[in-house]
């Protein structure tokens, strides 16, 4: 599963790098000192919260598509976020398995 999100890249106060806030990801927020580590912060931040949604069940919000740099102050670029989810979702997957098989054992122990 690939997704795409918008980024709004903001500079540090102090001019040494650069902080990330996804608009479409609430408290999705990240930083790095340069603007390749940002963008490496970025695409993880954002693969993280969502893997955690899908973990709780809960609906993956819709991408915004008309983002404009004038309606976020002090941004100084927006770029999508391509998120490359089909590991986590392996790992999900897993983490799944190992428990059912866990629970199973539980029960067997109980009888």
């Amino acid at each position: 599963m690939k997704l795409v999100y918008p980024a709004i890249f903001y500079p540090y106060e102090s001019g040494d790098g650069y902080v990330v806030e996804f608009p479409d990801l609430p408290g999705c927020i990240t930083q790095g000192e340069s603007i390749e580590e940002a963008f490496e912060m970025a695409a993880d931040a954002a693969s993280g919260w969502i893997f955690t949604s899908i973990e709780e069940g809960e609906d993956l919000p819709k991408p915004s598509s008309d983002l404009k740099i004038s309606d976020f102050e002090d941004a100084v670029l927006i770029n999508y976020i391509l998120l490359d989810m089909d590991y986590l979702i392996v790992l999900l997957n897993i983490k799944n398995y190992l428990l059912r098989k866990k629970k199973k054992e539980h029960l067997r122990n109980l009888i």
